[in-house]
């Protein structure tokens, strides 16, 4: 696979995944109003920063067909990777932690925690394929 591929592979989940932080800031806002701003503000900004690595990526992509570029690419892509297995097991915990609460208060739809859950897991299985495809790259360019 072209390394120019594997480094832009995480970019569409990254934007649709940024797309239900905002989904679930907007719920929150117009559900449990005011008093729920900080976390309203904490997901609008979660959603900047992602949008943020998915343009990175872009740039990245773009220079990836030299090899320092891909390299540069790839070590970023792994140590994102560590953060979005993190995030990850945070929503895991946060979306079924409280599944025998009564209580629903703060709690996004079944909807948008389904939607959340989704777009994290493919974010994070098209970086892991990102990753092992520059892995592989990089190993068969040297043997070369």
């Amino acid at each position: 696979m072209d390394p120019r591929l594997s480094v832009a592979l995480p970019v569409l989940p990254a934007l649709a995944h940024a797309l239900v932080l905002r989904w679930e800031a907007a719920y929150l806002a117009e559900t449990w109003g005011a008093g729920w701003a900080d976390v309203v503000d904490g997901l609008r900004v979660l959603s900047v920063w992602v949008i943020l690595f998915a343009v990175v990526l872009g740039v990245l992509a773009y220079a990836a067909r030299h090899p320092e570029a891909a390299w540069a690419a790839r070590w970023f892509l792994v140590v994102s990777l560590m953060v979005e297995v993190g995030w990850l097991a945070v929503l895991g915990f946060l979306r079924f932690a409280d599944a025998s609460d009564a209580s629903d208060m703060g709690e996004p739809s079944l909807a948008i925690a389904i939607a959340s859950l989704g777009t994290m897991m493919v974010f994070v299985a098209a970086t892991a394929a990102g990753v092992a495809t520059l892995r592989r790259t990089a190993v068969q360019s040297r043997r070369a």
